[in-house]
């Protein structure tokens, strides 16, 4: 329902608390976390606020963890840990989510975020995508994607407007 109301131009914004939106987004996700034994570390300030649509920025969230659970099951991988960190800087609520699944080619990285762009065999192309028009046209932010040195990391900068 969510993603229905993607397009809708009536849609409301409101002040919601964002780490209820990463809690919404991991309640999604709990089957898929729990079957796939993987660990969420968080560290996150409760206390932040924006202004926008929750269901979006936990749609943002789902895609990303998503991601990460079917690259640990795609490598067959042990060690299956997400951070995810929210904070505060320079009046902007920043979030960082990264996982230890091996990352994807440098060459790849800024294509990620194209229409119909995967790197997955069964893929459209489109999640990531989304997750860069949300984050861009939805809460004015950024979104930049980078290797780290066991996975991928994302960082989401978001303007309260």
């Amino acid at each position: 329902n969510g993603f229905l109301d993607f397009f809708n131009p009536n849609k409301k914004k409101e002040i919601f608390n964002v780490s209820q939106a990463i809690n919404s987004a991991l309640a999604i996700l709990k089957s898929k976390i729990s079957a796939n034994s993987i660990k969420i570390k968080l560290d996150i300030d409760e206390t932040l606020e924006i202004t926008g649509i929750k269901m979006e920025l936990a749609q943002v969230v789902i895609n990303i963890v998503s991601n990460s659970i079917d690259a640990f099951v795609e490598r067959d991988l042990i060690n299956r840990d997400i951070f995810i960190k929210l904070f505060e800087k320079n009046s902007k609520v920043v979030l960082f989510i990264e996982d230890y699944a091996g990352g994807i080619e440098n060459k790849n990285l800024e294509k990620i975020l194209d229409p119909y762009y995967t790197t997955k065999t069964n893929g459209t192309g489109i999640g990531l995508y989304m997750v860069k028009l949300i984050v861009k046209n939805n809460f004015n932010g950024e979104l930049k994607v980078m290797n780290n040195e066991r996975g991928l990391k994302f960082i989401i900068v978001l303007n309260n407007f």
